[in-house]
């Protein structure tokens, strides 16, 4: 089992390193390859008031889906990296999170239509990887069925105009502006409002990607 020392230093003995792209629910000092709080101060304001439920594609350790339950959700953590599920669940134990369950699993177009309906959908830095792996057509599929599932997304991807990664040929679809092509693609699948939360650095690309809100009309 993956070991978390006290203060959460991950160190996973003989199931080897993990990579700290996230930092630690509890222990933001952590240094991670990206900041999350500075999208979650904006995330949060857009959540439903009262109960709700939420749930986070590609989690990774859990820290969007962990700070959901903070604020009063019921959250769901879906990840396919089984070293990452296991990290995730121990800082569940060791934080005493109550409402928060993750599932080891990937995420492809057969998979994805056994997940929960939630008013909350977490889909960040996750679509640009279905394309380069599958392809649009199968990444398109992916997302509908997610979106058919929720009233709510909180989305950001790998776009067309980063610089210095291997990906960009991929989304040449988005061309000639990515946050434009992400917004009607939004739209097109039910969203009526889409807002822009801003831009956000990532550790990849010197350019920032956009993160978006967008909801249905009830």
């Amino acid at each position: 089992m993956t070991e978390i020392p006290n203060r959460l230093t991950i160190s996973a003995g003989r199931m080897g390193m993990i990579e700290l792209y996230q930092p630690i629910y509890g222990e933001e000092e952590t240094g991670a390859q990206r900041m999350c709080v500075d999208r979650w101060t904006k995330m949060k304001e857009h959540l439903p008031k009262g109960k709700f439920s939420f749930m986070d594609i590609g989690s990774q350790i859990g820290y969007f889906t962990f700070q959901a339950a903070k604020e009063g959700g019921v959250s769901f953590g879906v990840e396919r990296n089984k070293r990452y599920c296991e990290v995730a669940h121990a800082i569940k134990s060791i934080r005493n999170m109550d409402h928060v369950a993750f599932l080891n699993i990937g995420i492809d177009s057969f998979t994805v239509k056994g997940l929960p309906n939630v008013d909350v959908l977490c889909c960040m830095s996750i679509y640009h990887h279905w394309v380069r792996e599958s392809g649009f057509e199968e990444a398109d599929k992916i997302f509908t069925e997610l979106t058919n599932r929720t009233n709510s997304i909180f989305f950001d991807t790998g776009q067309s105009n980063e610089q210095d990664v291997d990906w960009t040929k991929d989304l040449e679809f988005m061309n000639p502006n990515p946050i434009e092509w992400i917004e009607k693609y939004l739209k097109s699948k039910g969203f009526t409002t889409v807002k822009q939360l801003g831009e956000f650095a990532t550790h990849l690309s010197p350019v920032p990607r956009m993160l978006f809100f967008a909801s249905k009309d009830k």
